[in-house]
């Protein structure tokens, strides 16, 4: 069966110690310590606990500062844990592996005294924190200081992780997967773990850019490209992003562009065949060149890689449509050079014919009436 318990050790001490613990399931003192099945508490105050341990979940309550030592190989294996706000826990050269770990506002989960790896088969880096959640920060509410939320501080080195909801991450062009995130060392997602994988498609082929080519004014001109999810198993993790437009090389500054592709926003992508579209819309009213013109894509996790992201220019031009012929003034231009000097001839064109070879201009008379018959528009 499983206990519930909470540590008295005031100072410190083994945590395989049953005297450091109160078994609150019985309501005394515990005649062993929590095993993995059980719950332990920890309550305010700082505190070193030493040797290794397991549990099921492990909450640390509001206010509360322990610190789980080691001599390098020592290892904390929990189920769950649970910091909560306004709480520190401080990993020091011993090896923290956790199913799921959640911090709440102003809590800290601190590995920068971690060990350089975990020494376990299948675990790399320096711990393994399961699917992480941040907090958010409070919303401002008129306090000079509101709440900050969750931090992982993994100082240098790498952190094994599942999923990551980061409350502080921001939206579009704010979009930041390292917020809340400190240190120089970076966060993966497992080795043996499915990892989204996003490719950007048009017409279902993958693409680096994306272009308009040459259009005319008055033609409609959108262009749809599409965000799809490559992962290994269709209930993978899902593929968490931004559109941004004005930040890491995006730059979406032409009134002539709108559109769902060109508006700054977060996207999250299902697993395997997940996808989401965009348009962007391309303004034909005039002749125009678009330059200088990207969009980047932001995502937290892509191919395995934390904080990555892809730069797309869009490129196009809008073209001014081809004036009408005015067939009775090239008819005047024709004569006038006619009785200039004697050769039929265009003023200002190439030859219709090669040097030396004579123009048929009966010929070309006939099949201008001709097509003047079947269409009623005067056209060689």
């Amino acid at each position: 069966m499983a206990d519930q318990f909470t540590w008295r050790g005031p100072s410190g001490g083994a945590w395989n110690t049953a005297a450091n613990w109160i078994n609150t399931t019985i309501g005394g003192p515990a005649t062993q310590a929590p095993g993995f099945t059980d719950t332990a508490n920890f309550f305010p105050g700082q505190y070193t606990v030493t040797g290794g341990g397991s549990a099921s979940t492990v909450t640390l309550i509001d206010g509360a500062q322990p610190t789980l030592a080691g001599t390098g190989s020592e290892v904390y294996g929990f189920g769950r844990l649970s910091v909560g706000a306004d709480t520190r826990l401080f990993v020091d050269n011993s090896v923290l592996v956790v199913s799921s770990t959640t911090v709440g506002q102003n809590g800290i989960v601190n590995l920068v005294n971690a060990p350089p790896g975990t020494g376990l088969a299948r675990i790399p880096g320096s711990a393994s924190l399961g699917d992480v959640t941040l907090a958010a920060p409070a919303p401002p509410t008129g306090s000079p200081f509101p709440a900050p939320g969750g931090v992982l501080n993994i100082g240098t080195h790498n952190i094994t992780v599942g999923t990551v909801t980061n409350g502080n991450q921001g939206e579009g062009n704010a979009f930041n997967p390292r917020a809340g995130i400190l240190g120089t060392g970076t966060l993966f997602q497992a080795p043996n773990s499915d990892h989204p994988m996003v490719k950007v498609l048009q017409d279902g082929q993958e693409v680096t850019s994306l272009d308009f080519g040459s259009v005319q004014v008055g033609d409609s001109a959108v262009l749809h490209f599409t965000l799809e999810n490559f992962a290994g198993n269709g209930g993978g993790p899902a593929a968490q992003g931004a559109l941004q437009t004005l930040v890491n090389g995006g730059n979406v500054t032409d009134p002539a562009l709108s559109g769902s592709g060109v508006t700054a926003q977060n996207f999250t992508i299902g697993g395997r065949g997940g996808q989401v579209g965009y348009d962007i819309v391309l303004d034909t009213s005039q002749a125009h060149d678009l330059a200088g013109q990207a969009l980047h894509i932001a995502f937290q996790f892509n191919n395995g890689r934390f904080d990555v992201g892809q730069t797309l220019a869009i490129t196009g031009q809008v073209e001014a449509a081809a004036a009408p012929i005015d067939w009775n003034a090239l008819a005047a231009r024709v004569e006038a050079a006619f009785a200039a000097t004697g050769t039929w001839y265009v003023p200002d064109e190439p030859p219709l014919t090669p040097p030396g070879q004579p123009v048929d201009w009966n010929a070309l008379a006939a099949q201008v009436e001709a097509n003047f018959a079947a269409t009623g528009s005067w056209y060689l």
